[in-house]
């Protein structure tokens, strides 16, 4: 998760600009995220700033995937479950979660369009970038001007 040392970078803008540089146009990016709710929408936000089409579902308890992508998309039930059933490795992991049909994801899907276009808009929520990373190190709460990597 993004509150790990070391592995915030690969929840930044930056990190977030490289993938979208490797997509085709209309190509979707998968994020496994998990955290406190204040990260979480740092996590969302950063997103957001990158991908313009962003859809999100549980997975596990206080976890979840995001799917996020350059242009609109929608998710085929008839080619999901396909890929489910003929895929082994994908049904065995997709089942630690309680998915096990394409219904199964869409029942487990949170925040809606608006629901993210209003966390990008949150001035108060930062962006994780590089230079800025605002989900590996905080403020300690006892102390003044020292950091530390919070896990």
């Amino acid at each position: 998760g993004p509150d790990l040392p070391g592995s915030a970078s690969c929840y930044t803008s930056d990190f977030f600009n490289i993938a979208k540089k490797k997509l085709k146009a209309n190509g979707l990016f998968l994020v496994h995220v998990y955290g406190k709710k204040e990260d979480m929408n740092i996590v969302f936000k950063t997103l957001g700033t990158v991908f313009p089409y962003i859809k999100g579902f549980k997975a596990y308890k206080y976890t979840y995937f995001l799917l996020a992508s350059q242009s609109p998309f929608n998710l085929n039930k008839e080619l999901a479950n396909k890929r489910l059933n003929k895929n082994k490795n994908l049904r065995k992991d997709a089942s630690k979660c309680g998915i096990y049909s394409f219904d199964d994801l869409r029942k487990r899907s949170v925040l809606s369009d608006a629901d993210f276009k209003e966390i990008i808009k949150k001035e108060e929520i930062p962006v994780n970038t590089d230079i800025n990373p605002v989900l590996e190190y905080k403020f300690h709460p006892k102390g003044e001007n020292i950091f530390y990597a919070h896990f």
